[in-house]
């Protein structure tokens, strides 16, 4: 197979990371392994062998909870190997006890060989304390050697051991990237040449560091702005970032202090000026005078220290410097997440928690910070998250990035614990920061309504109906206020997907009211059960249980048609499920015929029933029952019986639904239902050729 060298590498991390089951997570794993558990042999274009599994990915698949992704991770670990990953957050128990066990082979000669041997031992004392085996010789082996170095007692596997902030041992001999070399005079002039020129001027750290370097540096840096100033006149960021530059370098030299002022003046007289940037022009220019006093020192601000920096420093450089370069930003992440590995420390104060919340998840600087929330489930315990949560919405605030809040909803979604004891008061600041994130989405991309109620449909089980309850009213407190246009058209999008999707969803015409018509619990229990139903009706083996189903299925549709119509998705992708099969397995089959034809009755039983607004599904699955038809029925015996069941149900769809349906003949063509009509060679399908003639 012909892939992208990162393909393998992605899809095997998202394997990794994402659990549960499902048909189409199982065929990738095992398209992806080998039924022996060997990773497939990547090979370049020249043929060289790519070594697919490095530290990275083994870390991601020894997170797993997946033992056969775990089992191939393990394979083939050495000692060193077993050391750099025990050193890791998130593992699970399984693969922490594979990997004690590999230490534990481990001779003395080859313990002392590893370096900074000691920073194993808070891991050692975690992951044994949350029930992992093994690791007994390799704990004694590092007690004794801490012993003996006699600089830090050793900790007794007994001892309270908190990996929230994690020990300094850890971080001594941490080895940071070498800062980037300053630029001369000569590449400094070029660099601003170069990019004046192809009018894609963007200063990075590399830049700002160079002018600052010397007072020759920043004059090459003025001299360019004297001789384009109808470039920077131009490109208002450009112009911006200049005067930073400069304003920067002059706080180191003086004179250029000076040299920039006199600049602005001439400009104000000489040049037209824009308005955007005029009012900046004229205080540079009106800028103090500078003293005659002897010249002192100016004492420039230090760059930020990463070995000596906290994470409180560390969090505050990262909201606060919006001209970081990728490489800065990432240094800096790495190395606050080496200090806070929970990313948020619950230890604190309410104040100081609300703090980083708002660091981490404000709507400002989201640069980076989105990295960090991303790592939060991975790294973060259910306390934490739990914690976390309870303060997100404790109220509404709208300097949090409702992108952010999402992520956490969603993730604590996935277990009941964390949203089932929610309150009125946080349901309510919830469904605000999901209005405001359709407010940001809904212009751009419409679908994003769908997923939405689709999450709603999910939190439903969880929170009860309460939850849909708030977010209508909120809507309908939106719709009907004096907010923005685009705001109220967004709030009234939603309520109308929320009320098409529930139907037990009432909204007063008149007043604010929100009701549930109808129990709510067991139409959503009656949903599930009958999307259930029908899977196992399309699975069953037997044909006494296909009869049996079909029994259970048509009391169903006697007494709660609602319900069926909304399992016409369903019915489409079960029906595509079968065209997929081979002929062969379908030939000799009673079962799949008493299903398509059970089918086709409930549809024209309930076709009075399907709104006009909603025929899409009713498309899909008669657009899927012609390809059941052409692909297995077509020139057998069955066909004149199938083709004149489907006429049928195109009869029906004409005489409830005329416009809707002539539009789904056009779509279709009509030569496929033109060959059926010609199988059956009946009169009373002659409404549906006198469609097909006219289109």
């Amino acid at each position: 197979i012909s892939l992208v060298s990162s393909t393998l590498f992605f899809i095997l991390e998202m394997l990794s990371r994402f659990r549960g089951g499902g048909e189409g997570r199982d065929r990738l794993l095992s398209l992806i392994l080998s039924p022996n558990g060997d990773l497939p042999t990547v090979v370049d274009e020249e043929g060289k062998t790519i070594e697919l599994l490095n530290d990275q990915l083994r870390g991601a698949m020894l997170s797993s909870t997946d033992e056969s992704i775990v089992k191939v991770a393990l394979g083939r670990v050495d000692a060193s190997t077993s050391f750099n990953m025990i050193c890791t957050f998130g593992l699970t128990t399984f693969s922490a006890s594979n990997l004690l066990k590999n230490l534990d082979g481990l001779d003395e000669s080859s313990f002392y060989e590893i370096p900074n041997v000691k920073r194993a031992l808070p891991f050692v004392i975690a992951y044994r304390k949350r029930g992992a085996q093994g690791g007994e010789k390799f704990l004694s082996l590092l007690t004794r050697s801490l012993e003996s170095f006699g600089k830090e007692e050793p900790m007794d596997e007994c001892d309270a051991f908190i990996l929230t902030p994690p020990p300094s041992i850890q971080y001594n001999n941490v080895n940071l990237p070498p800062e980037a070399p300053v630029l001369t005079k000569m590449e400094l002039s070029k660099k601003l040449r170069e990019m004046i020129s192809t009018t894609s001027f963007a200063l990075s750290s590399l830049e700002f560091r160079s002018a600052s370097a010397s007072e020759t540096n920043t004059d090459v840096c003025l001299e360019c702005l004297e001789l384009n100033l109808k470039f920077f006149f131009s490109h208002v960021g450009a112009f911006n970032d200049m005067v930073q530059l400069l304003c920067a370098a002059s706080e180191k030299f003086p004179s250029v202090k000076t040299k920039l002022r006199t600049l602005c003046a001439k400009v104000l007289k000489s040049a037209a000026v824009p308005p955007s940037i005029e009012d900046q022009i004229r205080k540079l220019a009106e800028g103090p005078v500078p003293s005659t006093a002897p010249k002192t020192t100016v004492p420039t601000k230090k760059p930020l220290d990463l070995k000596c920096a906290t994470a409180e420093d560390l969090l505050e450089t990262l909201h606060k410097r919006k001209n970081l370069t990728n490489i800065e930003r990432a240094r800096l992440i790495n190395r606050f997440v080496l200090l806070r590995p929970e990313i948020i420390d619950i230890q604190m104060n309410t104040t100081e928690i609300d703090r980083q919340i708002a660091r981490v998840f404000g709507v400002q600087s989201r640069e980076g910070f989105d990295r960090l929330v991303a790592q939060l489930w991975l790294r973060a315990s259910p306390e934490t998250v739990y914690c976390i949560l309870k303060r997100v919405l404790t109220q509404y605030n709208q300097n949090i990035s409702p992108s952010a809040v999402m992520e956490l909803l969603r993730h604590c979604a996935s277990s009941s614990k964390y949203l089932n004891n929610l309150s009125k008061d946080e349901l309510k600041t919830a469904c605000a920061y999901m209005v405001e994130k359709v407010t940001e989405e809904f212009p751009s991309y419409p679908e994003y309504l769908i997923n939405l109620v689709d999450f709603i449909h999910q939190l439903i089980p969880i929170t009860g109906s309460s939850i849909m309850v708030e977010l209508a009213s909120h809507c309908v407190s939106i719709d009907r206020s004096t907010a923005s246009r685009e705001r109220r058209g967004a709030a009234a999008a939603l309520l109308t997907e929320l009320q098409k999707r529930f139907p037990c969803l009432h909204v007063s015409p008149c007043s604010m009211r929100i009701s549930i018509q109808g129990g709510h619990n067991e139409i959503s229990g009656a949903d599930k059960e009958l999307t259930t139903m029908l899977g196992c009706l399309f699975e069953c083996k037997d044909d006494s249980d296909v009869a049996s189903a079909i029994d259970s299925l048509t009391h169903i549709i006697h007494f709660n048609k609602k319900i069926v119509l909304r399992q016409l998705p369903v019915m489409s992708r079960l029906i595509a499920r079968i065209s997929e099969n081979p002929s062969s397995q379908l030939k000799e089959c009673r079962r799949f015929r008493w299903i398509i034809n059970f089918l086709i009755s409930s549809m024209i039983d309930l076709m009075d029933e399907i709104p006009s607004t909603n025929t899409v599904d009713l498309d899909r699955l008669i657009d899927g029952l012609l390809d059941f038809y052409e692909k297995h029925v077509s020139g057998t015996r069955d066909e004149i019986e199938l083709s004149r069941r489907i006429l049928d149900l195109l009869l029906s769809y004409l005489s409830s639904h005329r416009t809707d349906a002539r539009e789904f003949i056009h779509v279709l063509g009509g030569d496929r239902v033109e060959g059926m009509i010609e199988v059956v060679r009946d009169e009373a399908f002659d409404e549906i050729k006198l469609v097909i003639d006219s289109i």
